[in-house]
């Protein structure tokens, strides 16, 4: 693969991610809907709601990113309020 296709790929792979992300910020209830996100390296179990059955709905992107993992304190206060 050359150096100019491998730059448009990491381009469009950095475009997708920040669009996933951007879509995620403007759901902040997906963030309830228990999830792992961190990627393969470092999982985490996020959320406290079960999936709805029979629909799909994403609250990580595809590279493991959550808001919660953006902000560690709300996650602090999500364990707490699904403990209660």
């Amino acid at each position: 693969m050359s150096v100019r296709w491998r730059r448009l790929r990491d381009f469009f792979n950095a475009q997708t991610e920040l669009q996933e992300r951007l879509l995620l910020l403007h759901q902040p209830w997906l963030e309830d809907v228990t999830h792992w996100s961190g990627g393969a390296d470092d999982p985490h179990l996020h959320g406290y709601l079960p999936p709805p059955a029979g629909r799909a709905q994403h609250s990580v992107t595809h590279n493991g990113w959550c808001p919660a993992a953006a902000h560690p304190s709300h996650t602090q206060a999500q364990d707490n309020h699904g403990a209660g």
